[in-house]
């Protein structure tokens, strides 16, 4: 039982570390976007390629991976790169919104606010979930259970 016990502990500890990195991690990249998103230069983009890549999991589940191809145009200069978004809609040719960084119009970002969402709200939320996950650890430990 005590051997168990430990290992619980261990784990709540170990979660809380992990989801708190990974939220900070996740919070980073979504204040990022954000800060992209208002700072640079709205533009629209043409799609020119998506590349489907498949991959099987051990059970043989099969995953697909999409990196869409982005150009557009600056000053009358063509600037193609990766773009940081995949909706099922999109396809060679869909006019996508983006936002440039006008000293470097190669550094372009999607200007939807779908995955934004999701960092900076999932961020936080696993920070929370961490740090609960520290506190039952500490709060068992000062009981004696640990």
């Amino acid at each position: 039982m005590i051997r168990r016990v430990r290992i619980t502990n261990l784990g709540f500890l170990l979660a809380g570390i992990f989801l708190i990195v990974f939220g900070v991690i996740l919070g980073v990249l979504g204040l990022n976007k954000y800060k992209k998103i208002n700072t640079y230069t709205k533009s629209t983009g043409i799609i020119t390629r998506i590349d489907e890549e498949e991959t099987t999991d051990a059970n043989g589940e099969t995953e697909t991976t999409h990196t869409v191809y982005v150009k557009h145009t600056v000053d009358g200069k063509e600037y193609e790169g990766q773009f940081d978004e995949y909706n099922s809609s999109f396809s060679e040719g869909t006019e996508v919104n983006l936002a440039y960084n006008p000293k470097d119009p190669s550094d372009f970002v999607s200007t939807s606010t779908s995955m934004l969402k999701v960092l900076l709200v999932g961020g936080p939320v696993m920070i929370l979930v961490g740090l609960l996950c520290f506190i039952i650890f500490v709060v068992r430990k000062k009981k004696g259970l640990l």
